[in-house]
């Protein structure tokens, strides 16, 4: 089906799959559904009615029919009316690229999130000039919009030097030095010194002028510097000038004056031109005021102070995981004045920037001076960009326990699910798709948490495998104190029947998470309900249980747990009348009867007496523990001494 209508001028559906609008108020886009009445088999337009509120889309008028459920995905379009950039400062031109940070605002959406809505990409932005953002959408954005920035020219540095000629010979020419505005365009002006020369072309007769060199702007202002020279007579003598180290040499930076120095034999020359910064100079000799008649030769010397390399440590990790924060190689350098001032940013990989974020994905740090206290140009950062990665942050599905028929364990691996609901495969696999829940969502420093619903994209999936069925009359009585002691049975019984749930992750994605899947044993169980709890007795057992576990465990209701006795059968004599639990304390089998079995006589041991052997226990004639001191009371009681039993009456 194609369809085409118009619902309002900013708004028209698409029968591909896909809308687009402008002017509905709407948090993020999702997937979402709406019904469409239109007859079967037909390619009819609809007329469509859309509120801000609602999700679903209802034909109207003659268009009824059968309902249609179609996806599709709402796309927001930047454009220049519908989403801004913040306003970005003017930077100064420092050779490298400038990434400003920015927010993007939609008009109906609010902020934006870089990653998620829109990438940013950069033009123009290294050379002094206009540079520009440009902002394009992605995932459920579409369209690219754009902001200028300045970026400003900086000081640079530039010199000029002219050597000395004889008025009679070929005059020199001017030496221009600018490491930052270049030497292909530079001007040049003439002015006498105590005569009114005023020119551009060089001066032909004898005496002393200024030359003044203009170099053109570029990322650098432009830069005017001047320099004195002398025209002699033709009787002018010619003094040669040694530099040490020689011309041409490079200092390296270390926050002093520096520069080659002139000497001349018979002259103490003087020196001008001596840098510190990092840069392109040319230092100059001169003579002294009293030395007339005589020109330097070779007073002029290039030389270079470069900047001081700094290793760049950043430490042997390279991975991190996703926990909702900032993260990145601190790098550090050990040069204690550049310590303060080292800044480290972040790029990614493909040509996009992106500023510091949390985001799982792979990136490049980058180590930058930045400061006014110090020029970040004297100084040469060795490894100054290091790749890193952070990884997605596990994430484990589980089923919570908040459905009052379910208990799990601490592992959240095994699940305990009421007979009622575990019989139900449809019921249990769709109440345990309702329970997914996930561990392992990241939590930042000020307490703000992830979750699955602005975490995860999709929905998981459950498949339930019943294992065969067992004898259900077994059970296992599963608490601790149901192991300690025979004659107790715990709140919850297990049965033999068993399932294995496994929530799968594959159709979920998530940019920060790493989606697990798991296995989870569902075991069928019935619960004692304690207030319905009833003396129930299995075989020589009694204890009070709810009708239900009673009928599991194939018990017998009694009226009451006291008034069950037995004959009890020690070795091979009897004696009536006595508690199940008792016959048992003092190692006795229930017996139906002791008709067949002799009765224990009174005073009559049953055994020989061994003194060696640990004090006697006493017990009345129902079999309860008297201890080891011989009751006093006038009465008939038990003696067990070792393997020695027999019968004891007290008179008065």
């Amino acid at each position: 089906m194609n369809i085409e209508n118009k619902i309002n001028p900013n708004f028209f559906a698409l029968g591909h799959g896909t809308r687009f609008y402008s002017e509905m108020q709407r948090k993020k886009p999702k997937m979402r559904k709406f019904i469409s009445h239109i007859p079967d088999n037909k390619e009819l337009p609809i007329a469509c009615l859309m509120s801000q509120s609602k999700k679903n889309i209802t034909g109207q008028g003659v268009y009824e029919g059968n309902q249609r459920i179609i996806n599709f995905a709402i796309i927001g379009t930047l454009t220049a009316s519908s989403a801004t950039i913040s306003e970005i400062d003017p930077v100064s031109y420092n050779s490298t690229e400038h990434k400003p940070s920015v927010t993007v605002t939609h008009a109906e959406e609010g902020l934006l999130t870089e990653g998620i809505d829109y990438t940013i990409s950069y033009i123009n932005n290294i050379n002094a000039g206009t540079g520009r953002v440009e902002v394009t959408g992605i995932g459920n954005h579409s369209g690219t919009i754009s902001r200028e920035f300045t970026i400003q020219r900086i000081d640079g540095a530039c010199s000029v030097t002219m050597e000395d000629f004889i008025a009679s010979g070929d005059p020199s020419a001017p030496v221009p030095v600018s490491a930052s505005n270049g030497t292909e365009n530079v001007t040049y002006f003439y002015q006498g010194i105590g005569n009114n020369y005023s020119n551009a072309n060089i001066p032909a007769n004898a005496g002393t002028y200024m030359i003044t060199a203009t170099f053109e702007a570029t990322n650098y202002n432009q830069c005017i510097a001047t320099n004195a020279f002398t025209i002699h007579s033709g009787d002018a003598t010619f003094v040669d000038v040694v530099w040490t180290p020689s011309c041409d040499t490079a200092f390296t930076y270390n926050g002093a004056m520096q520069s080659p120095q002139p000497s001349a034999t018979g002259y103490a020359l003087s020196l001008s031109g001596a840098g510190i910064n990092a840069g392109n100079y040319t230092a100059t000799a001169a003579l002294p005021p009293s030395a007339t008649g005589v020109m330097l030769k070779n007073h002029t010397c290039p030389y270079a102070i470069s900047p001081k390399p700094l290793q760049v440590n950043w430490g042997s990790q390279s991975e991190f995981e996703y926990n909702k924060m900032e993260q990145y190689p601190q790098g550090s350098v050990e040069d204690p004045a550049v310590i303060p001032y080292l800044i480290i940013t972040k790029g990614q990989r493909g040509g996009v920037s992106m500023p510091i974020t949390s985001n799982a994905g792979e990136y490049v740090a980058y180590a930058q001076i930045i400061s006014d206290a110090i020029n970040a140009s004297n100084y040469n950062l060795l490894t100054p960009a290091f790749d890193y990665k952070i990884n997605r942050r596990p994430l484990k599905p589980y089923i919570a326990e908040t459905f009052s028929e379910f208990e799990s364990n601490a592992a959240k691996d095994t699940l305990w699910v009421s007979a009622e609901i575990f019989a139900d495969s449809a019921s249990l696999s769709k109440l345990l798709h309702s329970l997914i829940f996930y561990e392992g969502f990241a939590t930042n420093t000020q307490g703000e948490s992830d979750n699955a619903e602005n975490s995860l994209e999709g929905e998981p999936s459950i498949s339930l495998e019943y294992e065969a069925p067992a004898v259900r009359a077994r059970f296992i009585a599963s608490s601790p104190q149901a192991a300690r002691s025979p004659m107790l049975l715990s709140r919850r019984t297990e049965t033999t029947q068993k399932a294995t749930a496994v929530i799968s992750s594959g159709s979920i994605t998530a940019d920060n998470y790493l989606l697990n899947s798991n296995q989870i044993t569902i075991i069928e169980a019935v619960y004692d309900d304690r207030s319905t709890a009833k003396p129930c007795q299995r075989e020589n057992h009694c204890t009070e249980l709810s009708p239900e576990v009673c009928a599991l465990i194939q018990g017998t209701a009694v009226d009451d747990c006291a008034a069950l006795t037995t004959s009890c059968l020690i070795d091979s004599f009897c004696i009536t009348g006595m508690l199940l639990a008792s016959c048992q304390e003092i190692g006795g089998t229930s017996t139906a009867s002791c008709q067949a079995t002799p009765i224990i006589q009174p005073q009559q041991p049953l055994y020989g007496r061994d003194s060696s052997r640990p004090p006697p226990l006493y017990y009345d004639l129902k079999g309860t523990p008297l201890g080891t001191q011989k009751p006093t009371a006038p009465g008939v009681y038990i003696e067990k001494h070792g393997t020695q039993i027999k019968q004891i009456p007290l008179f008065r």
